[in-house]
Formats: C-alpha cells, structure tokens, sequence
C-alpha cells in the first residue's frame, strides 16, 4: 500500500561556483530528476530544483530516493553554505503542502 507525498528540492545561489558544484552532485544522485539551472532576472541569481520521484511512501522505490534526498541535503548543509534550498512535500493524498525542510531548519529549531 502506500500514499502519494511529492517530495521536490529547490536550490538558489547567486554565486555559480556553488550552485553549479551542487548542481552536479543532484545529477549524479538523482539523474534526469534535476532541473537545469534557471538564471532569475536580478541580482545573478540561479536556481534548480529535483523533481519528484513518483513513488507511492513506503515502497523500495520512494526509500531510494528518500536516502539520495537524505544524502543530497547533508551535502547542502556541509558543503554548499552559499546556496539556499528548500525541500517541499505536497499531495493529493495528503491533502497538504509544507516545506518539510530547509538550509535553515537547524537554526529554527
């Protein structure tokens, strides 16, 4: 059984190195799920995002890249200070949509 909670990343940086560094590691760990960096208007800000795996909660699937989430964000916290990323989790099956976690959820607790 299982219900469907997306889960997808966003990361913004207006320093390339950074982003593009952060970028590369999502390729390696999610593939095709990761956007290409998008330039905003301003200010040389870039972002990208991981998309949804599509995978129902609690199937072998959606604990894959549950781990590679896992792993991407502590790769975020310890390496890429100089980008911001949320992570949003939102669905039908949930009825709900939240930020679920952030490059500021250790501070905010």
């Amino acid at each position: 059984m299982g219900f469907i909670c997306h889960h997808a990343v966003v990361v913004t940086s207006w320093k390339s190195g950074p982003l593009m560094a952060a970028w590369a590691e999502a390729r390696r760990l999610f593939g095709a799920l990761v956007s290409d960096p998008v330039d905003g208007t301003t200010n040389s800000y870039a972002s990208f995002f991981v998309a949804p795996d599509g995978s129902k909660e609690g199937w072998t699937e959606s604990d894959k890249w549950d781990e590679a989430r896992a792993e991407f964000k502590d790769l975020l916290r310890e390496k890429y200070d100089d980008c911001e990323w949320a992570e949003i989790s939102y669905g039908s099956d949930a009825d709900s949509a939240r930020v679920s976690d952030s490059a500021w959820a250790e501070r905010e607790k």
